[in-house]
């Protein structure tokens, strides 16, 4: 049997395909120590009694478990809701697709004490399964430890310093939030480098799927203030500019004199080539590389792939802006 630490674990549940068998459940009964309780927010209605029997043995040592209505609640607002109604001053959190590791809770309490933080920040790691979901993995999120608050676990206290999640939003209100935290200097920690939770959400994750969950997800997100489109803002901008100076080249800077110094042939589809050759560099391959992906990987008969999935997400997501800057005032 293991320690039963004093810690409330929250998580979001509904009925999907991410239960079969169970496996989040699974890893909680495997930790090498226990929450004294676990709030099951129920976004729809779960099979109780399936999951009670996994639970058979956190039941039998004492472990509370309990199941709370929040039907068709937002990740933000059931979190929430399980840090208002948790029994305990710590409080960790984890979803339906991110599976802790066996020394998770462990080692999250024993940097939460040695580091005398706020907080211990999730340390992820992204795992696919079939030949699209590593191609999406590669492409936009990398083979890197990435910090996720799913999977981490926070004092009542310092999460409440930063305030409660937005409850509108499907998606991005944990960036929002942790950038909330930054702006207000609250102690998490969030160094430590070494993946303490798998992300298993896109596992079998087809094209369409891909498609769907993105423009679901920007749509949604799209009115946060970290998703305000400045620094992208100013490269179309600048793109313009330097479009409309290549345009304009020879008839501004050699009055159309084929002899003349100032003169460049072909200048408006040079600088056309470049910015497309600069666009596929740093979408297809730097970015890529530098998120952990093998560059042996990248340059390779998947590099066509790699471009159509960032292409789809980059225009997804400017549809999403775009339709959000048009439309706000509705």
């Amino acid at each position: 049997m293991s320690q039963i630490v004093d810690v409330s674990l929250v998580i979001p549940v509904a009925t999907n395909k991410a239960w079969d068998g169970l496996p989040l459940i699974e890893r909680v009964v495997n930790q090498s120590v226990w929450p004294s309780e676990i709030l099951l927010i129920e976004v729809t209605p779960v099979d109780q009694s399936t999951i009670l029997k996994k639970c058979s043995s956190l039941v039998g040592s004492g472990v509370l478990i309990r199941f709370v209505p929040s039907l068709g609640a937002f990740p933000g607002a059931a979190r929430n809701l399980g840090v208002a109604l948790a029994k305990n001053s710590k409080v960790a959190f984890l979803d339906l697709n991110t599976l802790p590791r066996s020394n998770w809770l462990a080692t999250s309490l024993d940097l939460l004490s040695v580091q005398s933080s706020d907080g211990v920040v999730g340390a992820c790691v992204f795992v696919g399964e079939s030949y699209f979901s590593w191609l999406l993995i590669d492409s936009l999120f990398g083979r890197n430890v990435v910090s996720t608050f799913p999977g981490s676990i926070f004092t009542r206290d310092g999460f409440l310093k930063v305030g409660p999640m937005l409850e509108k939003v499907r998606a991005g209100e944990d960036n929002e939030w942790f950038q909330r935290a930054r702006l207000m200097n609250v102690n998490f920690y969030s160094g430590s480098g070494r993946a303490n939770c798998e992300y298993v959400g896109f596992k079998d994750i087809s094209y369409i799927q891909f498609v769907r969950k993105w423009n679901r997800n920007y749509l949604s997100a799209a009115r946060l203030p970290q998703y305000k489109l400045i620094y992208e803002f100013n490269i179309v901008v600048w793109f313009l500019v330097l479009l409309g100076l290549a345009l304009n080249w020879n008839s501004i800077f050699a009055d159309w004199d084929m002899s003349s110094p100032l003169y460049f042939p072909h200048v408006t589809k040079i600088v056309l080539g470049l910015s497309l050759a600069g666009y596929l560099f740093l979408r297809t391959i730097y970015l890529p590389v530098r998120r952990g992906a093998q560059l042996a990987n990248v340059l390779s008969y998947r590099l066509p792939f790699i471009f159509a999935v960032v292409l789809t997400a980059d225009l997804i997501k400017a549809r999403a802006f775009l339709s959000r800057f048009i439309f706000r005032g509705r």
